[in-house]
């Protein structure tokens, strides 16, 4: 595969290349919900890159564009239900990811031929995606290409080891030495014998493991600040005796310490049920400043008495989500334990991996997907709580407003789920887990690894491209 420039206007992009850079961030789409088709993901990293032969910088850009367009309007098109045209701008910049990965990539493959295609464009995406997911200002990891396979139980398996930035890093590799086949018969070659192993490892099931000292937990359904009816249905009666009772984030929207009534029927409900409390409010230090609060999840014991909050690490872009807090330590109790985070929390890798180093054993987390976001907003949301516990090897359970409540296996499975928007429960059996995988103990680098790949490589190649200016003004 060649990366070795054309000769026309670097501002005109062959018909061809774009072509083939649409057709990739078609194929992209269809990896995703709603679509539901991760078979498609390494050929659609081949199109792009075979899109980028004999490119100019400024036209890899054109391509990357072309791709990312498609790529994320034909998934995030509900976020125009929040924010109108805005969400064209929304996809365009992360579009510009995609660009910035193509123009990376034939600037790099040019000047520094001897990196095999297989090895560079799994770095440069990798570090990229991080980038735009962690880094950059608005932080939004949403369509992740490791996210599509998290319902491949065999290769989502590997988020275990090096994360779902790992995921990215494998599908790019796949794509990359399918792209690299020299002519047109070796890529039908390649094909033929890559396909059926590729359709295997992502169809062949995977056993949900049996939960290890389970508890009862009960995750309620509903929209605040309805607060009778969440207490309703929390003292429904249950099969067996309550460890917890989860409810959403938000289900009180104000400090609920300072309503001396309200904390007293909270606390109330904790001693009755005998089981442990964890719910989603505001800790408001001025009632009179609205805008100065930190979104809390806070847990009573069942004797009524607060033992632990978790103040929400990551807030939400565009809303008024309070404080970001900073600490993300698990809660001791005779359970065990508890790993607590908020909503938000799990879109990225930090909280969960912070919680599970310091010792939490299951997820516990207040959710708030509210339903006028759309049913495909929460099912995409989903993903990303099922990549935190492949992760981190942990049991989630979540308790949503509007259809999100569920419980995930460490296998990322989701084993029980309310299916529709309306107020309800479940009591589901979360398992505790002790044991770190191998992304715990270190593999959650590999993102960082490469950024600081990315930036050798970088700085390599300006000194190349220098060196050779130089030589060309003396000759």
């Amino acid at each position: 595969m060649r990366f070795d420039g054309i000769r026309t206007s670097s501002f005109y992009t062959p018909a061809k290349n774009l072509g083939l850079a649409l057709n990739a961030g078609l194929l992209f789409a269809l990896s995703f919900p709603p679509y539901r088709l991760p078979i498609c993901l390494p050929f659609a990293v081949a199109l792009l890159l075979r899109g980028l032969n004999g490119l100019s910088v400024r036209q890899g850009v054109m391509v990357g564009i072309a791709c990312g367009c498609v790529y994320f309007g034909g998934t995030l098109f509900w976020l125009a239900s929040l924010f109108g045209a805005g969400a064209i701008s929304l996809c365009l910049i992360l579009a510009a990811f995609v660009a910035l990965f193509s123009a990376l990539t034939v600037w790099l493959k040019r000047t520094l031929p001897e990196i095999p295609l297989w090895i560079l464009a799994p770095v440069v995406w990798t570090a990229v995606e991080w980038y735009r997911s962690e880094v950059f200002v608005l932080k939004f990891g949403w369509m992740g290409l490791g996210y599509a396979l998290v319902h491949a139980p065999r290769l989502a398996y590997g988020a275990s080891l090096l994360g779902c930035y790992g995921l990215s890093f494998g599908v790019m590799m796949a794509g990359a030495w399918l792209a690299s086949a020299p002519n047109s018969l070796n890529l039908r070659q390649r094909v033929a014998w890559f396909l059926p192993v590729w359709a295997l490892s992502l169809y062949m099931p995977r056993p949900i493991p049996t939960p290890q000292r389970p508890l009862n937990v009960r995750l309620v359904q509903g929209m605040p600040p309805f607060t009778d009816d969440l207490i309703a249905l929390s003292r429904s009666k249950s099969a067996a005796p309550l460890d917890i009772i989860v409810w959403p984030e938000y289900s009180l929207m104000e400090d609920p310490i300072r309503n001396t009534e309200l904390w007293g029927q909270l606390q109330s409900l904790a001693k009755e049920s005998r089981s442990y409390f964890l719910f989603g409010g505001k800790d408001q230090p001025n009632a009179e400043d609205e805008k100065r609060f930190w979104n809390t999840a806070y847990l009573l014991d069942p004797t009524g008495r607060l033992i632990g909050r978790h103040v929400k690490n990551h807030i939400v872009h565009f809303i008024q989500d309070g404080i970001a807090g900073t600490e993300a330590r698990s809660i001791p109790t005779p359970l065990g334990r508890l790993g607590v985070a908020i909503c938000f929390d799990m879109d990225y890798p930090d909280v969960a991996r912070r919680l599970t180093q310091d010792g939490a054993e299951v997820f516990l987390v207040p959710n708030m997907d509210p339903e006028e976001w759309s049913a495909l907003q929460r099912v995409q949301h989903r993903l990303m709580f099922q990549m935190r516990a492949i992760e981190c090897g942990r049991w989630l359970a979540r308790s949503d407003v509007a259809g999100g409540t569920s419980l995930v296996a460490p296998t990322g499975r989701e084993v029980a789920r309310i299916k529709s928007a309306a107020s309800g429960y479940i009591d589901v059996r979360a398992g505790r887990e002790s044991g770190r995988t191998l992304y715990i103990r270190g593999g959650w680098l590999l993102p960082y690894l490469c950024a600081l790949a990315l930036g050798l490589m970088s700085g390599l190649g300006i000194r190349r491209s220098v060196l050779r200016g130089w030589a060309l003004r003396k000759a």
